[in-house]
């Protein structure tokens, strides 16, 4: 159940190479992660046993061929990252963001012995 804007021939050659673009990994991985999940929700369509649905997904054969070619993508961005002088096996998307404790844990009244909060 192909939906149409698969055919777009030129969707899926920019926005790879918009990935291949970025020189930080967070940038990267958000880019590319648009190309991954469009291919898989546009080839899928709306089918129940399809590249669309996370339960059928792997039972395509296309998925293979999907997730190879996402491979070799990424073994070319870290090869640009090499050629770039850049680090390609480190990130720390948001990191500072995840140190901080979450809500409702750090609150003394719903979480008076401190059980959940390690900081």
């Amino acid at each position: 159940d192909p939906q149409p804007e698969l055919f777009n021939n030129n969707y899926f050659y920019e926005q790879a190479l918009y990935a291949l673009e970025q020189d930080n990994f967070c940038d990267f991985e958000i880019q590319f992660e648009v190309t991954h999940n469009a291919l898989h929700s546009w080839l899928g369509g709306h089918a129940r046993y399809s590249l669309s649905s996370l339960d059928y997904t792997a039972f395509d054969p296309v998925f293979f061929l999907h997730h190879a070619n996402t491979d070799r993508l990424w073994a070319i961005w870290q090869e640009l990252q090499h050629y770039r002088g850049l680090p390609y096996n480190e990130a720390d998307c948001a990191i500072n963001q995840m140190r901080k404790p979450l809500q409702p844990f750090q609150d003394k009244k719903l979480n008076p012995r401190n059980i959940t909060n390690i900081y």
